[in-house]
């Protein structure tokens, strides 16, 4: 509902169809202008050209435009070759429109400042980080890189293959990162301090001790259980008899001066 009216369904289908039109353009544009790029005709398509210096797609007017790095990896970009920056359908699209020759050199793995780096004859070289991690490259591994032809002091190689890995071997690790063996000892102590403590916790309160009954004990203990209780004596009730008969007088004390 829009405005407190129902869309009808007719609209929402028209919607539908018009998102799956735009959608199929934009992949036919796309599959057009790879087509363009493979037969070499992308410099005759308008943008903006520079030089990629490694990261960056830098015009003549000094202006810096970031290369993704999964087009610098596939495409194995070198220092120097030039780029064009093409606004289309599916956004900005980089595509090499001049290849400078290339040179193959062997290089070592190493790491500095916390970033991989190639270590060739004498020179070190920046690296794509993706690209190293991507072939899950280690400090230490040989390497094959690509320069420019006959140029000097470039500062970036790019990673042609490292040696014995193969690509998509392992990601996301830190530069220079050692994989620690992980030691099952140490957690099982640490499970052991916890159920101690646990069951100090949970101990209940220390009870008295009882004491044991012999035989002979126990015996007397029960008979004096079941023993009834001891009956008070209860005054005979006097007789009819008893009742009417009149009560005794008592005899008077014998003078002993009168017996004299």
């Amino acid at each position: 509902m829009v405005g407190g009216r129902k869309i009808g369904k007719d609209k929402v289908q028209l919607l539908k169809q018009a998102l799956t039109a735009a959608s199929s353009s934009l992949k036919l544009a796309n599959q057009l202008l790879n087509e363009i790029d493979r037969m070499g005709g992308a410099g005759e398509l308008p943008g903006l050209v520079g030089k990629y210096d490694g990261r960056f797609m830098v015009t003549e007017a000094g202006k810096k435009y970031p290369v993704p790095d999964n087009y610098s990896a596939k495409t194995r970009l070198v220092y120097g070759d030039r780029l064009k920056m093409i606004e289309g359908p599916m956004g900005r699209q980089f595509k090499l429109v001049e290849k400078l020759p290339r040179v193959e050199e062997e290089a070592q793995l190493v790491v500095k400042d916390g970033q991989f780096e190639a270590l060739g004859k004498g020179d070190s070289y920046k690296l794509l980080q993706s690209a190293v991690k991507y072939w899950g490259g280690e400090e230490g591994d040989k390497l094959k890189i690509l320069l420019p032809e006959g140029e000097k002091n470039i500062p970036f190689a790019a990673l042609e293959e490292i040696v014995g890995k193969k690509p998509g071997a392992r990601r996301g690790e830190k530069p220079g990162a050692e994989r620690v063996a992980k030691k099952p000892a140490e957690k099982k102590v640490v499970r052991e301090e916890r159920v101690e403590k646990k069951l100090v916790a949970k101990k209940p309160a220390a009870k008295t001790t009882k004491k044991v009954l012999t035989k002979k004990e126990v015996k007397t203990t029960r008979a004096i259980k079941k023993a009834p209780p001891e009956k008070k004596p209860v005054a005979a009730k006097p007789t009819k008899k008893e009742e009417k008969a009149p009560a005794k007088k008592e005899a008077a004390p014998i003078d002993e001066e009168e017996l004299r």
